[in-house]
């Protein structure tokens, strides 16, 4: 059996971010894994089959990954019922005010989400949306309650809906209001599509040593406050701290943690085609729920990032011809909490970091550097 300080479950940004802060701190550990980088996978040629964009409130994601171009709103459009139209059509004058309502909630709601973020990697974010009355308030209101609240149905059945339902893959009935806010704010601040294929390797620049390209298939010690026992393949290890950084399916008969997010699965897709002039070649077009597809997402070189279902949608619909060059299927593409958030320190020496509680690759990676900070306050050991 090896002994070591503390062992990372889990090789996705919240795990990288973890190890990058505990070995920046001098402090003895192992990461385990079957899969490096977890939603920050792209294919050979650069075109993102798991997260699709960062925004520029994205500080640290932002250090590791290259930026290739500027979302621009005037290049996202959504069917208005007649017709495709972005935000910037002259028929949004009479929605101006409706508009007006949403931006005056969304700018002092990213304040405190951006609060909550400077905070995160010193305190727990279970903690920190208790002592945030805006932000409670919104995690426990359904999206439902604040739209009718707030006069928003005609803007949710045109522009937010379908951008939720092709990023989160559930339907405004399915999430709370942070959510609904929180999937406006690349209309609100400059988002990027980016390349991440060379983030793993900075991430773990100067501890590659430390993974063990092994999956963990038994955990021991949670009754003993003192020492974790991982099985991973033929090796066994004992560990003073666990850090469990993988989603909550993954967790199911491994740790006893309940796991309060909804694990939301879906389809990534590489399609290179000639699409039909109804849907806007060159832009990106988001769809409604009645869709197999969820968005047609331009990307440099001509080529389209889709969302979907099914692994093998049909869609001559939308292409005079296609080819599906690539395909990945998420068990869990995304975890969307309800109106509990879990705690990230569970117990002493035990923590469980990653999206479940506010999904974005910045996010994830606060919890790791949370999970770092605590344990580099103990003593060695």
């Amino acid at each position: 059996m090896r002994r070591v300080e503390t062992v990372i479950v889990g090789g996705g940004i919240s795990g990288l971010a973890c190890g990058r802060a505990l070995y920046q701190a001098g402090r003895e550990f192992l990461l385990l894994t079957d899969r490096l980088g977890g939603r920050m996978h792209a294919s050979v040629d650069g075109l993102n089959y798991g997260a699709a964009y960062v925004t520029r409130d994205y500080k640290h994601v932002l250090q590791f990954v290259d930026k290739l171009a500027e979302n621009r709103m005037r290049d996202v459009y959504f069917w208005d019922g007649r017709r495709m139209i972005n935000v910037f059509h002259p028929s949004n004058l009479a929605r101006a005010a409706a508009f007006a309502r949403l931006y005056r909630l969304l700018i002092p709601f990213r304040e405190h989400v951006n609060r909550l973020r400077r905070r995160t990697p010193d305190t727990c974010q279970k903690a920190l949306l208790e002592q945030d009355p805006l932000l409670e308030r919104y995690v426990r209101l359904s999206a439902e309650e604040l739209i009718a609240e707030q006069g928003l149905e005609e803007l949710t059945e045109i522009f937010v809906g379908p951008l939720l339902f092709s990023t989160l893959f559930l339907t405004y009935q399915e999430v709370n209001a942070f959510f609904y806010l929180a999937i406006m704010f690349p209309s609100l601040i400059t988002a990027y599509t980016v390349d991440v294929r060379n983030a793993v390797r900075r991430l773990t620049a100067g501890w590659r040593d430390r993974i063990m390209m092994q999956k963990a298939t038994a955990i021991d010690g949670f009754e003993n406050k003192e020492r974790f026992e991982i099985k991973a393949g033929d090796e066994l290890y004992s560990a003073r701290n666990l850090v469990l950084a993988v989603p909550g399916h993954n967790l199911e008969g491994l740790a006893p943690v309940e796991c309060t997010a909804k694990q939301v699965p879906y389809c990534t897709l590489h399609v290179r085609g000639t699409r039909r002039s109804h849907y806007m070649p060159g832009k990106t077009v988001f769809l409604r729920e009645e869709h197999p597809v969820r968005v047609l997402w331009h990307q440099p070189g001509d080529a389209d990032v889709i969302f979907s279902g099914s692994t093998g949608p049909d869609l001559s619909e939308y292409y005079e011809h296609y080819e599906i060059t690539g395909t990945v299927a998420w068990k869990t593409a995304c975890q969307i909490s309800t109106d509990t958030w879990r705690p990230l320190m569970p117990r002493e020496n035990l923590f469980t970091i990653g999206d479940h509680n506010i999904l974005g690759l910045e996010d994830s990676y606060l919890t790791g550097l949370f999970a770092a900070n605590r344990i580099a306050r103990t003593t060695p050991g």
